[in-house]
Protein backbone atom coordinates (compact mmCIF):
# COMPACT_ATOMS: atom_id res chain seq x y z
CA UNK A 1 0.00 0.00 0.00
CA UNK A 2 1.58 3.32 -1.06
CA UNK A 3 1.86 6.24 1.28
CA UNK A 4 -1.00 8.49 0.26
CA UNK A 5 -1.18 12.16 1.20
CA UNK A 6 -3.33 12.53 4.29
CA UNK A 7 -3.94 14.94 7.13
CA UNK A 8 -3.41 14.79 10.84
CA UNK A 9 -2.84 17.23 13.59
CA UNK A 10 -1.59 16.92 17.09
CA UNK A 11 0.63 18.46 19.71
CA UNK A 12 2.97 17.52 22.43
CA UNK A 13 3.24 18.26 26.11
CA UNK A 14 6.22 17.48 28.33
CA UNK A 15 7.82 15.39 25.61
CA UNK A 16 4.74 13.24 25.04
CA UNK A 17 3.68 12.56 21.48
CA UNK A 18 -0.04 12.90 20.95
CA UNK A 19 -0.53 10.54 18.05
CA UNK A 20 -2.43 7.48 19.15
CA UNK A 21 -1.08 3.96 18.67
CA UNK A 22 -2.96 0.80 19.47
CA UNK A 23 -0.03 -1.57 19.54
CA UNK A 24 1.18 -3.17 22.71
CA UNK A 25 4.60 -3.00 24.38
CA UNK A 26 6.03 -5.75 22.18
CA UNK A 27 5.28 -3.90 18.97
CA UNK A 28 6.16 -0.28 19.52
CA UNK A 29 5.60 2.47 16.99
CA UNK A 30 8.20 5.01 15.99
CA UNK A 31 6.47 7.57 18.20
CA UNK A 32 6.68 5.27 21.21
CA UNK A 33 10.33 4.47 20.50
CA UNK A 34 10.83 8.23 20.63
CA UNK A 35 9.25 8.17 24.09
CA UNK A 36 11.85 5.60 25.11
CA UNK A 37 14.65 7.80 23.84
CA UNK A 38 13.20 10.80 25.65
CA UNK A 39 12.83 8.82 28.86
CA UNK A 40 16.52 7.99 28.82
CA UNK A 41 17.50 11.59 28.14
CA UNK A 42 17.96 13.88 31.16
CA UNK A 43 15.39 16.26 29.66
CA UNK A 44 13.05 13.48 28.55
CA UNK A 45 9.98 15.12 30.04
CA UNK A 46 7.13 13.77 32.09
CA UNK A 47 7.41 10.10 31.09
CA UNK A 48 11.11 10.13 31.85
CA UNK A 49 10.26 10.91 35.48
CA UNK A 50 8.07 7.83 35.94
CA UNK A 51 9.68 5.21 33.70
CA UNK A 52 13.23 4.77 34.86
CA UNK A 53 15.63 3.63 32.15
CA UNK A 54 12.98 3.82 29.45
CA UNK A 55 11.63 0.33 30.16
CA UNK A 56 8.92 -0.39 27.50
CA UNK A 57 6.51 -2.01 29.96
CA UNK A 58 6.85 0.89 32.41
CA UNK A 59 6.33 3.41 29.65
CA UNK A 60 3.17 1.65 28.45
CA UNK A 61 1.76 1.62 31.98
CA UNK A 62 2.57 5.31 32.33
CA UNK A 63 0.91 6.08 29.00
CA UNK A 64 -2.18 4.10 30.00
CA UNK A 65 -2.37 5.98 33.30
CA UNK A 66 -1.89 9.35 31.62
CA UNK A 67 -4.54 8.61 28.98
CA UNK A 68 -7.00 7.42 31.62
CA UNK A 69 -6.42 10.57 33.67
CA UNK A 70 -7.04 12.79 30.63
CA UNK A 71 -10.25 10.92 29.87
CA UNK A 72 -11.44 11.10 33.46
CA UNK A 73 -10.81 14.84 33.64
CA UNK A 74 -12.73 15.48 30.43
CA UNK A 75 -15.69 13.36 31.58
CA UNK A 76 -15.70 15.17 34.92
CA UNK A 77 -15.65 18.53 33.14
CA UNK A 78 -18.63 17.40 31.07
CA UNK A 79 -20.55 16.38 34.19
CA UNK A 80 -19.80 19.80 35.70
CA UNK A 81 -21.07 21.48 32.50
CA UNK A 82 -17.80 23.30 31.90
CA UNK A 83 -18.29 23.35 28.14
CA UNK A 84 -19.22 27.04 28.35
CA UNK A 85 -15.48 27.78 28.42
CA UNK A 86 -15.54 27.22 24.66
CA UNK A 87 -17.60 30.40 24.31
CA UNK A 88 -14.47 32.39 25.11
CA UNK A 89 -12.80 31.21 21.88
CA UNK A 90 -13.06 34.33 19.71
CA UNK A 91 -13.43 34.58 15.94
CA UNK A 92 -9.83 35.79 15.39
CA UNK A 93 -8.59 32.73 17.27
CA UNK A 94 -10.67 30.46 15.01
CA UNK A 95 -9.33 32.17 11.89
CA UNK A 96 -5.77 31.84 13.13
CA UNK A 97 -6.36 28.22 14.07
CA UNK A 98 -7.74 27.40 10.61
CA UNK A 99 -4.80 29.09 8.87
CA UNK A 100 -2.26 27.53 11.22
CA UNK A 101 -3.56 23.99 10.98
CA UNK A 102 -3.71 24.31 7.20
CA UNK A 103 -0.06 25.33 7.01
CA UNK A 104 1.02 22.58 9.41
CA UNK A 105 -0.83 19.91 7.41
CA UNK A 106 0.64 21.13 4.12
CA UNK A 107 4.20 21.17 5.45
CA UNK A 108 3.66 17.73 7.01
CA UNK A 109 2.29 16.16 3.81
CA UNK A 110 4.44 17.77 1.10
CA UNK A 111 7.50 15.59 1.88
CA UNK A 112 5.33 12.47 1.41
CA UNK A 113 4.01 13.85 -1.86
CA UNK A 114 7.53 14.56 -3.12
CA UNK A 115 9.09 11.38 -1.75
CA UNK A 116 11.77 13.23 0.21
CA UNK A 117 13.07 12.42 3.68
CA UNK A 118 14.69 14.54 6.38
CA UNK A 119 14.83 14.82 10.16
CA UNK A 120 11.58 16.42 11.31
CA UNK A 121 11.68 19.43 13.59
CA UNK A 122 9.83 22.73 14.16
CA UNK A 123 7.67 24.25 11.44
CA UNK A 124 10.32 26.60 10.02
CA UNK A 125 12.95 23.84 10.08
CA UNK A 126 10.64 21.52 8.12
CA UNK A 127 9.79 24.24 5.62
CA UNK A 128 13.46 25.02 4.95
CA UNK A 129 14.27 21.31 4.75
CA UNK A 130 11.58 20.83 2.10
CA UNK A 131 13.00 23.66 0.01
CA UNK A 132 16.51 22.26 0.38
CA UNK A 133 15.41 18.74 -0.56
CA UNK A 134 13.51 19.68 -3.74
CA UNK A 135 16.33 18.39 -6.02
CA UNK A 136 15.85 14.95 -4.42
CA UNK A 137 12.17 14.75 -5.42
CA UNK A 138 11.03 11.30 -6.56
CA UNK A 139 9.12 11.90 -9.78
CA UNK A 140 7.37 8.53 -9.53
CA UNK A 141 6.12 9.32 -6.02
CA UNK A 142 5.05 12.80 -7.13
CA UNK A 143 3.08 11.36 -10.06
CA UNK A 144 1.34 8.83 -7.82
CA UNK A 145 0.44 11.54 -5.33
CA UNK A 146 -0.85 13.83 -8.08
CA UNK A 147 -3.01 11.04 -9.51
CA UNK A 148 -4.44 10.23 -6.07
CA UNK A 149 -5.29 13.89 -5.44
CA UNK A 150 -6.92 14.11 -8.87
CA UNK A 151 -9.00 11.01 -8.10
CA UNK A 152 -10.10 12.43 -4.74
CA UNK A 153 -11.03 15.81 -6.20
CA UNK A 154 -12.72 14.27 -9.24
CA UNK A 155 -14.87 11.86 -7.23
CA UNK A 156 -15.93 14.54 -4.76
CA UNK A 157 -16.76 16.83 -7.68
CA UNK A 158 -18.71 14.44 -9.91
CA UNK A 159 -19.78 11.69 -7.48
CA UNK A 160 -20.05 13.46 -4.10
CA UNK A 161 -21.90 10.52 -2.48
CA UNK A 162 -19.15 8.02 -3.33
CA UNK A 163 -16.52 7.22 -0.64
CA UNK A 164 -13.67 9.06 -2.35
CA UNK A 165 -10.89 8.28 0.19
CA UNK A 166 -11.78 4.58 0.24
CA UNK A 167 -11.77 4.38 -3.55
CA UNK A 168 -8.44 6.23 -3.76
CA UNK A 169 -6.83 3.92 -1.20
CA UNK A 170 -8.16 0.83 -3.04
CA UNK A 171 -6.82 2.10 -6.35
CA UNK A 172 -3.48 2.92 -4.72
CA UNK A 173 -3.13 -0.58 -3.30
CA UNK A 174 -4.09 -2.12 -6.64
CA UNK A 175 -1.67 0.10 -8.52
CA UNK A 176 1.15 -0.71 -6.10
CA UNK A 177 0.72 -4.42 -6.69
CA UNK A 178 -0.20 -4.52 -10.39
CA UNK A 179 2.16 -1.84 -11.69
CA UNK A 180 5.11 -2.66 -9.43
CA UNK A 181 5.46 0.92 -8.28
CA UNK A 182 8.00 -0.11 -5.62
CA UNK A 183 10.50 -0.76 -8.42
CA UNK A 184 10.21 2.91 -9.38
CA UNK A 185 11.04 4.11 -5.88
CA UNK A 186 7.51 4.54 -4.51
CA UNK A 187 7.62 3.61 -0.83
CA UNK A 188 4.88 1.61 0.87
CA UNK A 189 3.66 1.88 4.45
CA UNK A 190 5.51 -1.34 5.29
CA UNK A 191 4.42 -4.18 7.53
CA UNK A 192 1.12 -3.61 9.31
CA UNK A 193 0.82 -5.36 12.73
CA UNK A 194 -1.77 -8.11 12.84
CA UNK A 195 -4.18 -9.13 15.55
CA UNK A 196 -5.76 -7.22 18.38
CA UNK A 197 -3.79 -4.72 20.50
CA UNK A 198 -2.39 -5.82 23.83
CA UNK A 199 -3.97 -4.55 27.04
CA UNK A 200 -2.01 -2.02 29.10
CA UNK A 201 -3.13 -1.69 32.71
CA UNK A 202 -2.77 1.72 34.38
CA UNK A 203 -0.50 2.13 37.36
CA UNK A 204 -2.46 4.25 39.83
CA UNK A 205 0.65 4.88 41.92
CA UNK A 206 1.71 7.32 39.16
CA UNK A 207 -1.39 9.50 39.45
CA UNK A 208 0.24 12.03 41.78
CA UNK A 209 3.08 12.57 39.29
CA UNK A 210 1.08 12.53 36.07
CA UNK A 211 -2.03 14.56 36.93
CA UNK A 212 -0.52 18.03 36.15
CA UNK A 213 0.49 16.90 32.67
CA UNK A 214 -2.86 15.18 32.20
CA UNK A 215 -4.67 18.40 33.10
CA UNK A 216 -2.71 20.34 30.50
CA UNK A 217 -3.38 17.74 27.82
CA UNK A 218 -7.08 17.66 28.71
CA UNK A 219 -7.36 21.45 28.34
CA UNK A 220 -5.51 21.44 25.01
CA UNK A 221 -7.53 18.46 23.77
CA UNK A 222 -10.85 20.16 24.43
CA UNK A 223 -9.69 23.54 23.12
CA UNK A 224 -8.33 22.14 19.87
CA UNK A 225 -11.36 19.92 19.32
CA UNK A 226 -13.80 22.81 19.73
CA UNK A 227 -11.63 25.20 17.72
CA UNK A 228 -11.32 22.73 14.85
CA UNK A 229 -15.04 21.93 14.94
CA UNK A 230 -16.08 25.57 14.84
CA UNK A 231 -13.45 26.60 12.32
CA UNK A 232 -14.49 24.02 9.74
CA UNK A 233 -18.21 23.81 10.50
CA UNK A 234 -20.62 24.76 7.75
CA UNK A 235 -23.43 27.22 8.31
CA UNK A 236 -26.13 24.61 7.65
CA UNK A 237 -24.73 22.16 10.21
CA UNK A 238 -26.04 21.91 13.80
CA UNK A 239 -24.29 23.82 16.56
CA UNK A 240 -21.53 21.89 18.27
CA UNK A 241 -22.42 20.78 21.79
CA UNK A 242 -19.44 21.70 23.97
CA UNK A 243 -20.38 19.46 26.89
CA UNK A 244 -21.09 16.62 24.50
CA UNK A 245 -17.63 17.10 23.00
CA UNK A 246 -16.10 16.89 26.47
CA UNK A 247 -17.95 13.65 27.18
CA UNK A 248 -17.13 12.06 23.81
CA UNK A 249 -13.44 12.96 23.95
CA UNK A 250 -13.20 11.87 27.58
CA UNK A 251 -14.82 8.49 26.96
CA UNK A 252 -12.59 7.92 23.94
CA UNK A 253 -9.50 8.55 26.07
CA UNK A 254 -10.71 6.49 29.01
CA UNK A 255 -11.78 3.59 26.83
CA UNK A 256 -8.59 3.63 24.81
CA UNK A 257 -6.33 3.80 27.86
CA UNK A 258 -6.36 0.00 28.16
CA UNK A 259 -5.26 -0.45 24.54
CA UNK A 260 -2.02 1.48 24.82
CA UNK A 261 -2.63 4.73 22.90
CA UNK A 262 -1.09 8.09 23.66
CA UNK A 263 -3.51 10.79 24.83
CA UNK A 264 -4.51 12.84 21.77
CA UNK A 265 -4.32 16.62 21.78
CA UNK A 266 -7.29 16.73 19.46
CA UNK A 267 -10.02 14.38 18.33
CA UNK A 268 -12.49 14.20 15.53
CA UNK A 269 -15.58 16.07 16.57
CA UNK A 270 -19.14 14.78 16.53
CA UNK A 271 -22.19 16.88 15.96
CA UNK A 272 -25.02 17.24 18.38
Amino acid sequence: MPRLPGSRSGGALHGISTHADLRGPRDLSAAQRKHHHNARHPDGGLLGQVAQGGDPASLMRALATLTLLVGGMLVLASCLRLGFVANFISEPVLIGFKAGIGLVIVVDQVPKLLGIHFQKGPFVHNLLAILGSLPETSMATLCVGAVMIAILVGIERFRPRAPAPLIAVALGIAGMGLLGLHTLGVKSVGQIPRGLPSFSWPDFSLVATLWPGALGIAVMSFTETIAAGRAFARSEEPTIGSNQELLATGLANAGGALLGPCPPAAARHKRR
